[in-house]
C-alpha cells in the first residue's frame, strides 16, 4: 500500500511538459531550482540519437596495464533517447548533500570503518568545503538523495542512467572527449591530488561542468556487457548475458587521481553499490521535461 501511495504522489510532481514541447528547447538551456537557499542549475539534454561506446579512434586506449580491456563492455551501439531530460550542471556538493541529508563528508567517512579521519597533512584533503563535490557516499544513499530532494522540488530525481550520462558528457560530439581535457577536468596530471570545487573548468558545448574528472559519478545502471544492436530509451543498458555481479554498478567520467584515458567519453568504471570512496561522487536528473 505504501509503494502504491509513493507512486500515486510522485505521478503529482510537475513533469507534465509534452515531450514535443521538450524537443523544441534549445540544447544546453539552463534551469535555476532552488532548496535551502542553494541553487541547483540544470542544463537541458534534447531528445536524440548517439552512438554509446568505445569508437575506432579510441582504440589506442582500450589497453590497461599491458592487457587488452573486454571489449564487449565498450561495445560500440546506437542508443536512442526519445525524451529530453534536465541533468545537474556539476557534481552534487556538499552543500546540497548536507542540506538534503543531513550528514556531512566525515560522517559518511565515519559509515565505513576506514580507520581515522584524514588530516590536513593528508594531500587528497582538505575536501571538506561546500563547493566540493559529495564523495563517500554509496549507490543507495545516492538514491536517498535523490527521493529526498524530489520531495523538496516536487519533481522526479533520479540518478542518470549510463545512456543519459555518455549523451550530456558527448554533448553531440563523437571523439574520445568533448574537448581539451585539460580545460575541461581534474585528473591525475593537474590535480594536485586533490578534489577540487565545482564548476572551475571549462563546460562542455551544453553548459555541463566536470563531467570528466574530479569524481566519479554513480549511474542508476548495473555493470554488464553492452548490447550489439540498436536500443531505445534504456533504462538500463545491460544485455541478458554477460553479467559480473549485480552488487556492481557503473561509474563514469574518472576522477582527481584518473589518468587521461580513462577520463574520456566512453570510459566504463565500475563498484559494489554499498562502497563508499573519496573518488565517487554523483550529479542527477529530471528525467521529463519541466518548467
Amino acid at each position: 500500500l505504501l509503494c502504491i501511495l509513493c507512486l500515486g504522489v510522485l505521478s503529482l510532481f510537475r513533469t507534465d511538459v509534452s515531450a514535443e514541447e521538450g524537443t523544441a528547447q534549445e540544447a544546453g538551456k539552463r534551469m535555476v531550482k532552488t532548496v535551502d537557499g542553494i541553487e541547483y542549475a540544470f542544463r537541458w539534454c534534447p531528445p536524440g540519437t548517439f552512438i554509446m561506446g568505445s569508437q575506432q579512434v579510441e582504440d589506442d586506449y582500450i589497453e590497461y596495464d599491458g592487457e587488452l580491456e573486454d571489449t564487449g563492455y565498450y561495445t560500440p551501439h546506437q542508443v536512442t533517447l526519445t525524451r529530453g531530460f534536465w541533468i545537474l550542471e556539476t557534481e552534487v556538493t556538499q552543500e546540497m548533500w548536507e542540506s538534503i541529508m543531513g550528514t556531512n563528508v566525515e560522517e559518511q567517512w565515519a559509515k565505513s570503518s576506514y580507520g581515522r579521519f584524514p588530516k590536513k597533512k593528508d594531500r587528497w584533503l582538505p575536501a571538506i568545503e561546500p563547493r566540493f563535490p559529495m564523495y563517500y557516499v554509496n549507490h543507495e544513499e545516492c538514491r536517498n538523495f535523490c527521493w529526498k530532494l524530489s520531495w523538496r522540488l516536487e519533481m522526479e530525481v533520479k540518478l542518470p542512467t549510463e545512456a543519459q550520462w555518455e549523451y550530456a558528457c558527448r554533448a553531440g560530439t563523437t571523439e574520445e572527449f568533448a574537448g581539451i581535457l585539460d580545460s575541461m577536468g581534474w585528473y591525475a596530471l593537474n590535480s594536485k591530488e586533490m578534489l577540487h570545487h565545482v564548476g572551475q573548468k571549462k563546460p562542455n558545448a551544453w553548459g555541463l561542468c566536470d563531467m570528466y574528472g574530479n569524481v566519479w559519478e554513480w549511474c542508476s545502471d548495473k555493470y554488464r556487457k553492452y548490447p550489439d544492436e540498436h536500443v531505445t530509451d534504456p533504462e538500463d543498458l545491460s544485455s541478458a548475458a554477460g553479467a559480473w555481479f549485480d552488487r556492481f554498478r557503473v561509474t563514469r567520467g574518472g576522477g582527481w587521481k584518473t589518468d587521461a584515458g580513462h577520463c574520456r567519453s566512453a570510459i566504463r568504471g565500475e563498484m559494489k553499490q554499498e562502497l563508499r570512496n573519496c573518488f565517487t561522487g554523483f550529479r542527477v536528473v529530471l528525467p521529463a521535461p519541466v518548467q
